[in-house]
């Protein structure tokens, strides 16, 4: 079953909102792609591994703390470099207050690892504001459409072989 897999951390609940209002999108997208949403300091590394296996398509969220991702996300996003999981479709997000350095280094690294960037990041300074929910909405609208348009090209391949 296609998969979309939003991974994010938050520390205000801003990051969260964009989160779920993407999840939201995902969901109302399509019934035939299973959407998780997992918060990295609720799920251990072992069980983000797991559902990254199996996924096409990833959002990853942080808010910018001290100009950085927030720590677990970046102890998460080290983890999966180092398991070199199949290239993945993947979108960034997240909310800053003076600087948007945490949502710049997550694009980056999507970029560093091969992953293939679908739409530029979703960012909000402090809250998510209704434009910016609508937004994210939207994103996962693409997600969902990218991850049953990667799975009908996998069954193709497959069915070939």
């Amino acid at each position: 079953m296609p998969k979309v897999l939003i991974l994010f951390d938050s520390m205000w609940q801003s990051t969260a909102g964009i989160a779920e209002a993407i999840m939201h999108g995902a969901v109302q997208e399509s019934d035939k792609v299973s959407v998780r949403l997992l918060h990295v300091r609720k799920n251990p590394l072992d069980r983000i591994a797991t559902e990254m296996l199996d996924t096409a398509v990833v959002a990853l969220g942080t808010p910018t703390m001290n100009m950085q991702m927030m720590p677990l996300m970046n102890a998460a996003l080290a983890y999966i470099k180092g398991l070199k999981f199949a290239p993945k479709s993947a979108l960034a997000f997240g909310s800053y207050g003076w600087a948007n350095a945490g949502i710049s280094q997550l694009d980056k690294w999507t970029e560093e690892i091969g992953w293939t960037r679908l739409m530029p990041p979703i960012q909000t300074r402090f809250r998510p504001t209704e434009e910016i929910l609508k937004q994210a909405e939207e994103a996962g609208q693409k997600l969902a459409q990218a991850a049953l348009e990667k799975s009908q090209r996998n069954y193709i391949v497959n069915s070939q072989n």
